[in-house]
């Protein structure tokens, strides 16, 4: 398994409003495909971060554009998304 490491944050050039950090992190598990492994968020001072268990032996673009795919969900509108 290989494992992405995903760091969430409030987006306040986005011009919209956004969710608790509570409420996008569980919205953005929902996202993501069931095959796929997620820890517990960590949230602190209005953001989180969250590590996803991903089949195989990398992560790979394709893993990337379906995380960046789930941000382009309204229940996700002003939140940004950089990973490590």
């Amino acid at each position: 398994m290989a494992t992405l490491t995903v760091h969430v944050m409030a987006d306040p050039a986005s011009g919209t409003g956004f969710s608790t950090p509570e409420i996008a992190s569980i919205r953005l598990v929902s996202l993501l495909p069931v095959q796929w492994r997620c820890t517990t968020p960590e949230i602190a001072g209005g953001r989180f971060t969250v590590e996803i268990e991903i089949p195989g032996p990398s992560v790979e673009q394709p893993e990337y554009d379906a995380v960046g795919r789930a941000f382009q969900d309204t229940g996700l509108s002003g939140w940004t998304w950089v990973r490590s």
